[in-house]
């Protein structure tokens, strides 16, 4: 599940109309074990074509200035990445952009030990990953957001947390993306289990379904780092077997539940 926020830091950001190369630096990273470098560090193009190779899609292209590459040199596999980009603009202006990606329901895709992905505003790319490898194309590389970037006068980026696969979280937390994360592990899994629950004990589908519309209907807001991360998961999973049913049935809703508690269970602590 990938997850992107623009937060505005010091009032409403105005971005240049003229395309620019801003100065981007990323912070080396305060997690032991895992290497951050950017398109400053000498290795960086080799990184790039060991991870995602010689041919590239354009617009995969055009997100590299703003990447950067994250190695696990660990001994455990990571499942949970939390990255954060602070674009300044000509005029003094601050946005923060936080983007998470969790592989909790794609386990087999873990970045073991020894490998590296390529972190973007917009993904997380790896070739040999078979989670990881999708190339960025013309439906969704995003060109406003890419504009933003481009138009930036300076750019830092910090890795703010990765989850490793024995459930810990590690990492700064600037932007509290661990309890984001920690939703993510769990909120889903309790949910599929109380619909199977609902099911096994005979509820009528009519009241089944008028549950599931609440809970899709809560969609919590607020901060990013106060937000109920536990009632946000619930709400978009709820809304997801809503889906499932109008497109394919009873069964069909019923089988992702189950396909979601076959997974391993994964529990984020810190």
């Amino acid at each position: 599940m990938r997850t992107l926020w623009v937060l505005p830091l010091l009032g409403f950001a105005v971005w240049g109309q003229n395309a620019q190369t801003p100065r981007f630096a990323a912070k080396p990273s305060a997690i032991p074990g895992v290497v951050v470098e950017g398109p400053d560090d000498g290795a960086y193009a080799d990184a790039i074509e060991a991870n995602l190779g010689p041919e590239r899609t354009a617009e995969t292209n055009s997100w590299l200035p703003f990447a950067v590459i994250v190695t696990n040199n660990t001994s455990q596999g990571i499942l949970a990445f939390a990255g954060r980009w602070i674009l300044t603009d000509p005029r003094g202006g601050k946005t923060e952009l936080v983007m998470t990606r969790a592989l909790f329901q794609a386990p087999l895709s873990q970045v073991g030990p020894g490998q590296a992905v390529v972190f973007l505003p917009i993904r997380i790319l790896a070739a040999r990953n078979p989670g990881l490898g999708l190339p960025i194309g013309s439906a969704d590389y995003q060109p406003d957001e890419l504009h933003r970037f481009q138009s930036a006068q300076k750019i830092r980026f910090t890795l703010d947390g990765v989850v490793f696969t024995s459930g810990q979280f590690v990492g700064p937390d600037f932007v509290r993306e661990y309890g984001q994360l920690r939703a993510e592990s769990t909120a889903g899994y309790q949910l599929a289990t109380a619909l199977i629950a609902r099911r096994d004990a005979g509820t009528p589908l009519p009241d089944i379904l008028r549950w599931l519309q609440e809970t899709a209907a809560t969609r919590p807001g607020g901060p990013f780092g106060t937000r109920n991360w536990d009632a946000a998961v619930t709400s978009r999973e709820a809304a997801s077997y809503l889906r499932r049913y109008q497109s394919g049935g009873e069964e069909v809703m019923y089988r992702l539940a189950q396909e979601r508690l076959s997974l391993p269970h994964l529990t984020v602590y810190r």
